[in-house]
């Protein structure tokens, strides 16, 4: 029954994105509540609807890299009915011998957001608006990262695989 779920919301997300791509966005204001729980974990759409525009605008970059990039597309390959995560898989995955930081911590690495522009990304804390989300958790970057494809591309200075 939870894979079915799983299966749902992404779906469901799915829809989302490519109605909101198809609309430029608009689609993001007319379904706001929905977008801002997704995107952010709350209802505060005056304080989220900025980022809804720039998201909408990742939503074609990320497209458009997906169409021309097969070693993109292949990175980010998930199931409908994956589980989602908050955190990677600790066994295939390990921290390297030079993180300094804590392991539930990026520091202020960043690479893999600066990398695909994320706007969700603080530039003035560092910290992900969309921590912890639905979006977060049902996609790549709670699960982040589970192949050496992904650690390569964002030059990811704090995970190996496992050997």
């Amino acid at each position: 029954m939870l894979r079915v779920k799983w299966s749902l919301l992404r779906l469901g997300v799915y829809v989302l994105g490519i109605s909101t791509m198809l609309t430029f966005g608009i689609m993001m204001y007319l379904l706001a509540p929905i977008s801002s729980y997704y995107l952010f974990g709350n209802l505060q759409i005056r304080k989220n609807h900025r980022y809804f525009i720039p998201f909408a605008l990742s939503i074609w970059r990320t497209f458009f890299v997906w169409l021309t990039d097969k070693g993109y597309r292949d990175m980010f390959c998930l199931p409908l009915a994956t589980a989602p995560r908050s955190a990677p898989d600790q066994t295939i995955i390990q921290l390297t011998n030079t993180w300094q930081d804590e392991a539930g911590d990026c520091g202020q690495c960043v690479r893999c957001c600066l990398k695909v522009k994320c706007p969700l990304l603080d530039h003035k804390t560092g910290f992900c608006l969309s921590y912890k989300t639905l979006h977060w958790r049902y996609f790549n970057c709670g699960r982040y990262p589970f192949t050496q494809k992904q650690i390569e591309y964002y030059a990811c200075p704090k995970w190996e695989l496992r050997v």
